[in-house]
């Protein structure tokens, strides 16, 4: 951390959870880091009541004291249950159909200065905890041997009253698709309705998230995925598109790459790779599969 800091660095990403697509979205992240001052910065996904996420919460102690922080999934409806303003538990807000507390995805970006103060401080000692895994709902077996184990996103219970702690919420297809689950239990996760988040739900989440920016770029591309099924895997794939980053990293990179005159269209079942230094200008009809590298 010393030689970031003397290099000039001064935001640090903790990357966590197989969540590849995350890295579209970090260069707005960062700059509601800098322009708000942060020093912690989670970011967020809408959360829907009881699922597996943690949600961002405000804490106030007796004495006095407030602090945003993560807290876990399997602890947030009993924490909600021992106030009054949410004592139904961990449901819904009628206004939204969403949880009132974001979605935390372990997408944490630390302002370096602070860091480096606290972790001098603490010696980089973080409280502990255990967070068994069951087989099923009768808490009965384990699913697998539990740890002992800390969190990141537990970091701001180590921060002073002075410091800047906040999140940035954004759309899931711009940020969150995780890749956690073997085929049998995404299987099981599809059949419940609840997202799979497999390897092959983030190949097909990261080539519909660059579907979309071609789209927010100008480009005619369908919306609407193709259905298809891998061992018991229900996926719908939109067209197969990879953008490399030397193409584009975020979405004003991507549009600086397309003319605003040009005219892109690319059906549903193309596969389309760009990659390097291109520049897109006339028409460009995609109907099959086109590699293009500079």
């Amino acid at each position: 951390v010393g030689k970031w800091a003397a290099a000039g660095v001064k935001w640090v990403v903790f990357f966590q959870d197989t969540n590849g697509i995350i890295f579209r979205a970090l260069p707005s992240v960062l700059g509601v880091s800098a322009s708000k001052a942060m020093d912690i910065n989670s970011v967020c996904v809408p959360r829907t009541p009881g699922e597996a996420v943690g949600g961002i919460c405000q804490l106030s102690h007796p004495d006095g004291r407030v602090v945003t922080v993560n807290v876990e999934y399997n602890q947030l409806d009993p924490l909600l249950r021992t106030t009054k303003e949410f004592a139904a538990g961990d449901v819904k807000d009628p206004a939204t159909g969403n949880s009132p507390f974001p979605g935390n995805i372990n997408i944490l970006v630390f302002g370096l200065e602070r860091y480096q103060a606290v972790l001098k401080a603490t010696e980089g000692k973080m409280n502990e905890f255990v967070n068994p895994k069951y087989t099923d709902a009768s808490k009965t077996a384990f699913k697998k041997p539990t740890r002992l184990e800390c969190m990141m996103q537990d970091f701001p219970l180590l921060l002073p009253a002075d410091a800047i702690v906040g999140f940035t919420q954004l759309d899931r297809w711009i940020c969150f698709s995780p890749v956690k689950n073997n085929i049998q239990d995404a299987k099981v996760k599809g059949e419940q309705g609840i997202p799979v988040e497999s390897a092959g739900s983030g190949d097909r989440d990261a080539m519909a998230l660059n579907c979309r920016l071609l789209a927010l770029a100008g480009a005619k591309v369908p919306t609407d995925g193709v259905d298809t099924s891998f061992g018991g895997i229900k996926l719908s794939f939109s067209p197969m598109v990879i953008l490399h980053p030397s193409f584009g990293t975020c979405l004003s990179s991507v549009k600086a790459r397309i003319s605003p005159d040009a005219d892109i269209s690319i059906s549903a079942k193309s596969a389309l790779v760009l990659e390097g230094d291109i520049h897109i200008q006339g028409k460009l009809e995609v109907h099959g599969a086109l590699v293009i590298r500079a």
